[in-house]
């Protein structure tokens, strides 16, 4: 389902992920744009900024700040279970953030999930039917570590859903217009999908590529088991449009960082 534009910049400087919303009461889904500023508290920036920005979109979501739960994002394909124990995790600090973690998935209404972006790949998954939501952080080091299908297997280790089950959104994230490679990180792709190169990359003049990320994590998901209809990506290329985005290939260590999130309010009693 990519002929479209999922992610629909609305109010505020926000990129949602409108059909989902649409779709599943209480859902809320999407990714900031750096109209909202840097929201790592990895840099020079004061930390108390990075936490009022936090706060002012829980508080622009209708979202309690209090179930923010952020991961240390460490390039791996580890996924955490929140509960409550861990529930609001990481959201004041870094050195709280759930550790080890690049996934994190979830049961519960007014747990928000919420990882940190700049070029790389975020995947968002939803159960409609069972409730279930996780988000997860995909570089090119967790691509190739198969995050997608790791994911995946979490879902069925934990609650028993099927590939089938899963909606999953491919989130705003560089382009292969943009994302050059050298012969390591193709030798990566390659052990993954080594009959697939040429739909998800493009030789360049010395031994580098353009590599298409988010075709790779699609593939991915569809050896994994996902349904092609059941598959949102995003056309934004984060490293195309400054305007919306920070990008690490084109910024550097100047790059801040958007925010993903995926979250289900609590529904009012009847």
């Amino acid at each position: 389902m990519d002929a479209v534009e999922p992610f629909i910049l609305a109010e505020a400087g926000l990129l949602r992920l409108a059909d989902w919303e649409e779709q599943i009461p209480g859902l809320s889904a999407g990714f900031t744009t750096r109209r909202w500023g840097n929201m790592s508290f990895q840099g020079a920036e004061e930390p108390d900024q990075v936490v009022r920005r936090r706060r002012q979109a829980a508080e622009r979501l209708g979202l309690p700040f209090s179930g923010w739960t952020f991961a240390e994002q460490v390039h791996h394909a580890h996924v955490v279970r929140i509960d409550a124990d861990l529930r609001g995790s990481g959201r004041k600090n870094l050195q709280e953030a759930i550790a080890g973690a690049d996934g994190l998935s979830t049961e519960s209404a007014n747990t928000v999930l919420a990882l940190l972006f700049a070029d790389c790949v975020p995947l968002y998954f939803c159960v409609p039917e069972r409730g279930v939501l996780a988000l997860a952080h995909a570089g090119w080091r967790g691509t190739t570590k198969n995050m997608a299908a790791s994911m995946l297997h979490h879902l069925q280790a934990h609650w028993n859903i099927s590939p089938q089950e899963v909606w999953v959104a491919i989130g705003p994230s560089i382009g292969k217009c943009c994302y050059q490679v050298d012969q390591p990180v193709m030798d990566a792709v390659a052990k993954l999908l080594p009959h697939c190169l040429d739909q998800v990359s493009m030789p360049q003049a010395g031994e580098r590529w353009l590599l298409d990320l988010k075709a790779v994590n699609r593939l991915l998901l569809l050896m994994a088991g996902v349904r092609e209809e059941n598959i949102w990506l995003s056309r934004y290329c984060t490293a195309c449009h400054p305007e919306l985005f920070y990008s690490y290939r084109k910024e550097r260590q100047h790059a801040g960082r958007m925010m993903a999130w995926i979250g289900r309010r609590e529904e009012e009693p009847r």
